[in-house]
């Protein structure tokens, strides 16, 4: 009995279903269940690639897969650093990692009245200048810059 075809057909069938978890994770609006619908397309289009040894798939999808997992994981860990963030004092430590500094000179013009904000600025906690925000300039020296990706 020739079970070759088989392995096709179960192919196709699969590559269809993965079709369908593919358009599922374009219409995520949020992260987390973009990347939990995206682990999910990769596993159905390894669990599709292996009865047709397509390893090149395999070998992509596995390290999609691995890229997935620990892009959920860090937004999960950024969830659980807000919830704690909220619900703790009023610091922003938990977003140094994604701050620049920024070196500014008296007088620099950082924002202007009523500018749409494109970052968020708060002046370094080491900085022995004070802020003085006055109209339109301020005169710290040193700033950290966060700007969302």
């Amino acid at each position: 009995m020739d079970t070759s075809h088989l392995a096709e057909h179960a192919g196709t069938a699969g590559a269809l279903f993965a079709s369908v978890f593919v358009v599922a994770t374009t219409t995520m609006r949020t992260m987390i269940p973009l990347r939990v619908f995206g682990i999910l397309t990769n596993i159905v289009l390894i669990a599709t690639a292996i009865p047709s040894r397509n390893y090149l798939i395999i070998l992509v999808q596995a390290v999609v897969l691995v890229l997935n997992s620990y892009r959920l994981h860090q937004m999960l860990q950024l969830v659980r650093d807000v919830k704690k963030s909220v619900n703790s004092d009023l610091s922003m430590e938990w977003l140094k990692p994604f701050m620049t500094e920024r070196k500014c000179a008296a007088g620099d013009v950082l924002f202007y009245k009523d500018e749409k904000a494109e970052e968020m600025l708060r002046s370094a906690p080491s900085s022995a200048n004070s802020v003085c925000c006055r109209r339109r300039t301020c005169e710290p020296r040193r700033w950290n810059a966060w700007k969302p990706e």
